[in-house]
């Protein structure tokens, strides 16, 4: 649900983004440390999950429900509706999908869908605007100028930077969308 929100709420007050500042990219450090908070929350929230299966299984460790029960609570209440809803919302629009455990799940399903950014469609004029357009600091011109596809974990397809574009450079793509484009090409 947090993430629906976050997502809902970047497309919709895109404009209005961020609310204090000036938007800033992320710099390589944050985006590395942020990439290793995921796969940290990632790994806590699949021990919950595999605790409460145990616990419906009929498991019982005594007192310990009590402590991992506050201890979900306070992960959730603080690490993501005060971070994500507050402090992030206000100064970017998809700050929460920095280090959200759920989108390390759905980079990897993207990844298996074959999800990319194609950037060879025509010639890249080096504009940045697809930069600009991405909320998740991802270097797409770079991709662009050497023209090889955008797969990143960060990347949720939302399409900015291809809208951006000048030049109708980039497009997005799947494995299935892929597929489709050959069949009719025939």
């Amino acid at each position: 649900m947090l993430c629906l929100f976050n997502g809902f709420a970047s497309e919709v007050f895109a404009p209005a983004f961020p609310l204090i500042g000036r938007r800033k990219s992320a710099g390589p450090r944050l985006l590395k440390a942020f990439a290793a908070l995921r796969r940290i929350l990632l790994a806590i929230s699949v021990l919950f999950t595999i605790y409460w299966v145990l616990r419906l299984l009929g498991a019982s460790w005594g007192a310990a429900h009590s402590v991992v029960a506050t201890a979900e609570l306070s992960i959730y209440l603080v690490g993501e509706l005060l971070a994500a809803m507050f402090l992030w919302i206000a100064f970017t629009g998809r700050g929460y999908c920095y280090y959200c455990p759920l989108g390390t799940v759905l980079a990897g399903i993207a990844r298996l869908a074959g999800q990319k950014i194609v950037t060879d469609r025509t010639r890249c004029i080096r504009c940045g605007a697809c930069n600009e357009a991405c909320a998740l600091s991802i270097d797409v011109q770079r991709h662009a100028e050497k023209a090889i596809p955008v797969v990143d974990t960060r990347c949720v397809g939302c399409g900015h930077c291809v809208d951006a574009c000048p030049t109708r450079t980039l497009c997005y793509s799947t494995a299935f969308i892929d597929r489709r484009r050959r069949v009719r090409g025939r």
